[in-house]
C-alpha cells in the first residue's frame, strides 16, 4: 500500500521553529510520505534541511545549534538596518546542508521572503538555497535584510507566517500545516506571553492572528499546533525540549486525524 503523500507547511517561529523537526518526525513514523515542503523563516530553514536530505539532517542541525548559546551566533553590525549581520549562523547551516541550488533538491521547496522594497512577498522556488534561507530569517531590526537582485529582504513570518497558498501539490495528496509557539488554545501560553516585551508580544500576537487567517482561507487537511511561546525565539539551548514538544502535539494531532 502506498504512503499518503503530504504537502508539508512550516510556520515561522524562531527558535520556537525547532518543533517543526520533531512534528515531521511524527509524519513520518504515522506513514506519511512528504511529497513538497513550503516555509517561512525557521519553517524554511528546517524545511530546507530535511528536503536537502532525511530526518536525520534535521536532527544533526539541532545538535549544531544546541551547543551554542545565543551569542555565539551573532556577528554584530554596526548598521541601522540591523544588529546581526548572519553570516555565523549561515556557516553554521552550511556545515549541515551546502549551497545547492533549490531547483535540484530531492523536494519541491518553496521558501517565503518579505521583499520591503515594494511591500510583497518574494518567492523562492529555485536558485542558491542559502540565499533564501539567509532572506527568510532576517527578522526586521535583528537581521540586516539580504540584499538579492535589487530586492531588499526579510523575514517571510512578516507577510506569510505559515505559506500554504506556495507549496507544491500533487494529486491525492494532503495539506499539513505546522504552526510553531501557537498560543490560542494554551492557556499556559498567554498567561507566558507576559513575561515577554510588548514588542514582542505584539508581533506573536499579529502573527498568530495571519496564521489563523491563512488556515480559514486555505483550509489545510491537518493543522499540527506546537505550543511554544514561553520559550524566548533566541533560546537556542532549549532546542532538544521544543522537538520534544513538536513530538507529542504532532503524534496527538495525527492520532486524531486517523479517527
Amino acid at each position: 500500500m502506498s504512503k499518503k503523500k503530504v504537502a508539508l507547511v512550516l510556520s515561522t517561529g524562531g527558535v520556537r521553529g525547532f518543533g517543526h523537526i520533531g512534528a515531521i518526525e511524527e509524519i513520518v513514523n504515522a506513514g506519511f510520505k512528504i511529497s513538497a515542503i513550503a516555509g517561512s523563516s525557521m519553517g524554511a530553514l528546517i524545511g530546507a534541511a530535511y528536503a536537502y536530505g532525511n530526518i536525520e539532517a534535521c536532527n544533526e542541525l539541532m545538535l549544531v545549534l544546541n551547543k551554542h548559546r545565543f551569542m555565539d551566533l551573532v556577528d554584530f553590525s554596526f548598521s541601522r538596518q540591523g544588529i546581526i549581520k548572519g553570516n555565523k549562523v549561515m556557516r553554521i547551516f552550511s556545515k549541515i546542508v551546502p549551497d545547492v541550488a533549490i531547483e535540484d533538491l530531492p523536494l519541491p521547496l518553496s521558501i517565503v521572503t518579505t521583499d520591503i522594497n515594494n511591500n510583497k512577498e518574494f518567492v523562492f522556488k529555485e536558485g542558491s538555497l542559502h540565499n533564501a534561507i539567509r532572506a527568510s530569517i532576517s527578522l526586521p531590526l535583528i537581521f540586516i535584510p539580504y540584499e538579492y537582485n535589487f530586492k531588499r529582504l526579510i523575514d517571510g513570518g512578516i507577510i506569510n507566517p505559515l505559506p500554504i497558498n506556495h507549496v507544491k501539490r500533487t494529486e491525492g495528496d494532503i495539506i499539513i500545516a505546522c504552526i510553531a509557539g501557537a498560543i490560542n488554545k494554551y492557556s499556559e501560553i498567554n498567561s507566558a506571553l507576559g513575561k515577554q516585551n510588548i514588542l514582542m508580544k505584539s508581533l506573536t500576537v499579529m502573527v498568530q492572528q495571519i496564521i489563523q487567517l491563512n488556515i480559514e482561507k486555505y483550509k489545510p487537511d491537518l493543522v499540527i499546533e506546537l505550543p511554544g511561546s514561553s520559550y524566548s525565539i533566541f533560546n537556542f539551548n532549549k532546542a532538544r525540549e521544543l522537538i520534544r514538544i513538536g513530538k507529542i502535539h504532532a503524534r496527538n494531532a495525527i492520532e486524531v486525524y486517523n479517527t
